[in-house]
């Protein structure tokens, strides 16, 4: 069985066309959408375009100003259980600083194109198994977005909260996301100790892969400068094809009008 996992930071504060994503999300065929800096009712436009399955939506802060920003896992193909956990500054819930992640158990039981988006229960356990209403999940996948700037130590320790909360799935894992940190980081180290191969690198080796602009500015010209956007997988699955939208290619004008982010798509064959 393959699974097409795409993960997009929309820096939802900026109000991106969520009709863009949705066509982006379509033609690369994603089965899963894992999205980071997104408000609530954006997932929902997602979700609802796609005719998804699922989605859950999890809440990282408030600014108060702009609706809350946070974390969503769509399933797009078949459904998600799906719960949210703090990571740093807990209770700072109108601080940017504040972090989260999501752990998804996707099944593979469920037939595609149910066309329904539901927020339901969510809840599951590591041993238990059981995701979609089926015997059991094909993968568990952590969506995170780790902390920013100069807290390489704090991202080190959100890792590793990471790595022991997916360790505990006997299914296989991978993990997701905006981790702030380049490849040759102690924070990639982290994951790649724990048994994480980096998707990009394995499917790419020796090319850059931006997915970032740093001082980005709506419908820059100017080419991504940063890899910080990451597909990891952990031992099992094989990494089938990682794609990410190239600069200078027809129709990649539209992605620096859309996020600060380039979204990063990668099919997993699970066996």
């Amino acid at each position: 069985m393959q699974l097409t996992v795409t993960t997009w930071n929309l820096k939802g504060h900026d109000g991106p066309d969520t009709d863009a994503v949705v066509d982006h999300v379509r033609a690369v065929g994603a089965d899963l959408v894992a999205l980071q800096e997104v408000q609530r009712s954006q997932a929902r436009e997602v979700a609802r375009g796609l005719g998804a399955a699922s989605l859950r939506w999890g809440f990282k802060h408030w600014p108060v100003t702009v609706p809350a920003e946070g974390l969503a896992v769509i399933g797009v193909t078949r459904p998600a259980r799906v719960r949210t956990r703090a990571l740093t500054f807990r209770f700072r819930y109108w601080s940017w600083r504040r972090r989260v992640y999501q752990v998804a158990a996707v099944g593979v039981d469920v037939a595609a194109g149910t066309g329904g988006v539901s927020a339901g229960s969510n809840g599951f356990s590591a041993g238990s198994g059981e995701a979609g209403g089926g015997p059991g999940p094909a993968l568990v996948l952590a969506n995170a977005h780790l902390s920013p700037h100069g807290e390489e130590e704090r991202r080190e320790r959100e890792a590793s909260t990471i790595v022991r909360a997916l360790a505990a799935f006997p299914t296989p894992t991978v993990v997701v996301g905006d981790l702030n940190d380049d490849p040759g980081s102690r924070v990639i180290a982290r994951f790649r100790e724990a048994g994480y191969r980096d998707a990009w690198a394995e499917a790419h080796p020796g090319t850059d892969g931006f997915t970032n602009w740093h001082g980005w500015e709506r419908g820059t010209t100017k080419p991504p400068n940063r890899r910080i956007d990451y597909v990891l997988v952990g031992p099992g699955p094989d990494i089938v094809r990682v794609d990410v939208p190239r600069y200078g290619t027809d129709g990649f004008a539209r992605f620096p009008t859309i996020s600060d982010h380039l979204p990063i798509t990668a099919t997993l064959d699970l066996g």
